[in-house]
């Protein structure tokens, strides 16, 4: 099987970033062997500048707004039957340089002994070049022999990393399956991304670079926004999820009371703000975190 890539766009009604985003991946030196947009809008301006500017793009539709979980769900179901090897994916705010995808698949032929990765991810930064504080990977720092010999050949072993740029290996697809539909955004790439790093190995390469065209360059918990409710409420679900080994699961308790507390401050403690929070803490606990049906390959397209 020849190392073919696809790449999985996901957007939802922002048709002059998807078209940035599809330009530099156009003019990727080694450029994706297939390309879809899976495309969450219920308009047809996304889809008309497509038709009109990329018509030999492949494009998805959802039909529905389900958030980055439920268009990489769907996408990586639709495309795994292509053959590809490797699938890159990125939102629609993401541009990659020139050489993102050349980089991040040049790691695979200097390994050296590292165990072969499920997946690689791009380093990102904001639009000034600082690094996007809503990007960075979880670091693997055991064994301690493993990290420094990647190290050495300027990669970082992650246990978790963000959809912004990342490869996956069809073989992971297949043996952990796809995002769980119902998480909508915020954390469901790290679970998707730990579930499948908890057995398998994963590499930040970061001479791969993409930039992530966000409004600001903030975390979830910097700002006023009732999709909070999202961040809280998937952190809880990894906390009741098995992509985490229980004493790895500190590491999600700590942000998820530093990450509230700063949402409260930064926002006054507004009722509102408040009511978000609960909202998040209830579903959270109550609802499920998605069964292995939802996460399986083969489940159904609607959630």
């Amino acid at each position: 099987m020849s190392l073919s890539v696809t790449a999985i766009i996901v957007t939802y009604n922002r048709p002059a970033l998807l078209q940035e985003c599809l330009h530099a991946i156009l003019a990727q030196t080694r450029a994706p062997d297939r390309l879809l947009v899976v495309d969450n809008s219920e308009g047809d301006e996304t889809v008309d500048m497509l038709g009109e500017r990329f018509p030999e793009v492949p494009v998805m539709r959802t039909g529905e707004n389900w958030g980055c979980a439920g268009g990489f769900h769907d996408g990586l179901k639709h495309e795994f039957t292509s053959g590809a090897v490797w699938f890159w994916l990125m939102d629609d705010d993401t541009v990659p340089t020139p050489t993102a995808l050349a980089e991040l698949l040049d790691p695979l032929d200097r390994l050296d002994g590292l165990p072969a990765p499920a997946i690689l991810a791009s380093k990102v930064l904001w639009t000034n070049g600082e690094l996007h504080l809503m990007n960075p990977p979880w670091p693997r720092w055991d064994p301690a022999a493993y990290s420094i010999d990647a190290a050495e050949r300027r990669l970082l072993p992650m246990r978790a990393c963000t959809y912004v740029s990342m490869l996956i290996h069809r073989d992971a697809v297949e043996r952990y399956g796809v995002p769980i539909k119902h998480w909508f955004i915020w954390g469901d790439d790290i679970e998707y991304t730990a579930r499948v790093l908890r057995h398998e190995a994963g590499y930040l390469a970061p001479r791969s670079v993409v930039e992530h065209k966000t409004a600001h360059n903030y975390n979830p918990a910097q700002s006023s926004t009732p999709r909070f409710y999202y961040d809280v409420r998937n952190k809880i679900f990894m906390l009741r999820s098995t992509a985490w080994r229980t004493p790895e699961k500190f590491w999600l308790l700590l942000p998820l009371i530093l990450g509230t507390r700063e949402y409260l401050a930064f926002n006054r403690f507004k009722p509102e703000n408040v009511k978000v929070v609960l909202r998040g803490a209830r579903d959270g606990l109550l609802r499920s975190p998605g069964t292995q049906a939802e996460r399986s390959l083969g489940a159904p397209s609607r959630a």
